[in-house]
C-alpha cells in the first residue's frame, strides 16, 4: 500500500530486530502493530524514543483496540492509532 503511494518502505520482522538498527537521523513514518509477537508496540516506541535523536511520528494499528491500549498509544505521542481494517487513505 505504501510503496504504490511513492513511498520508500522498509520492513522488521519484529519490534527487536527494528530496533537493533534504529532509525538514528531518518526521516520518515514509523507503523507499528500494538500487537507484536516479542515486544508490543508500545514497548517499541517507548525505545524508539529513548535512542533517536528525531522524534519520528508513529502509527499504531491493530485488530482489537482496547481504550486503554489506545489511550497508552497515544499518551506515548503516537500520532495515530488505526484500527483494522481501515482505509488505506487514512493511513497514506
Amino acid at each position: 500500500l505504501l510503496e504504490s503511494a511513492g513511498l520508500q518502505v522498509e520492513t522488521f520482522d519484529s519490534g527487536v530486530a527494528f530496533l537493533r538498527q534504529p532509525p538514528i537521523g531518518r526521516r520518515g513514518c514509523v507503523v507499528l502493530d500494538l500487537r507484536l509477537r516479542t515486544m508490543n508496540g508500545q514497548d517499541v516506541e517507548i525505545r524508539l524514543a529513548k535512542v533517536a535523536k528525531a522524534r519520528l511520528p508513529v502509527v499504531m494499528i491493530s485488530g482489537e483496540l482496547e481504550e486503554s491500549s489506545v489511550g497508552k498509544a497515544l499518551h506515548g505521542k503516537a500520532y495515530a492509532v488505526l484500527e483494522r481494517p481501515f482505509s488505506g487513505r487514512r493511513l497514506v
